[in-house]
């Protein structure tokens, strides 16, 4: 008898110890990623070497350049993109391993690109973010 309780005690542990390992899993579905990540700026090489190069960027022009995130077909998609009036630019369309998918005003519309949020502007922005 006590020969029983002592396997049913080493197995009810081991079930205990297997839940706690899993309830500790980095793959925690309740935090939303993007891009399979938590943190873009951060976690993306591409991403946040592109963010470096735009804060070391001392042209009378960086206070106008600033990077969106958006989803495009239900996928999340970063628009490169100018605000400056007089500047005649197409903003660049990159998917999340920083490949160029096209530009806004020849292979897509402003208007495709829903749930936009702004993940960089420099310190002296010119515009008015959306």
């Amino acid at each position: 008898m006590m020969l029983k309780q002592s396997f049913f005690k080493r197995i009810i542990l081991l079930i205990l110890a297997s839940l706690a390992i899993y309830a500790c899993s980095d793959n925690d579905d309740g935090q939303n990623t993007i891009c399979g990540v938590t943190d873009p700026t951060e976690e993306l090489k591409w991403l946040k070497t592109e963010i470096t190069l735009r804060k070391r960027d001392v042209s009378e022009n960086a206070k106008y350049y600033y990077i969106s995130q958006a989803e495009l077909d239900g996928k999340t998609v970063f628009l490169y993109l100018d605000c400056d009036s007089k500047a005649n630019t197409a903003p660049s369309v990159y998917d999340c391993e920083g490949m160029l998918l096209g530009a806004i005003g020849k292979e897509f519309t402003l208007e495709e690109f829903t749930n936009h949020s702004d993940i960089f502007v420099p310190l002296n922005f010119e515009c008015q973010s959306e």
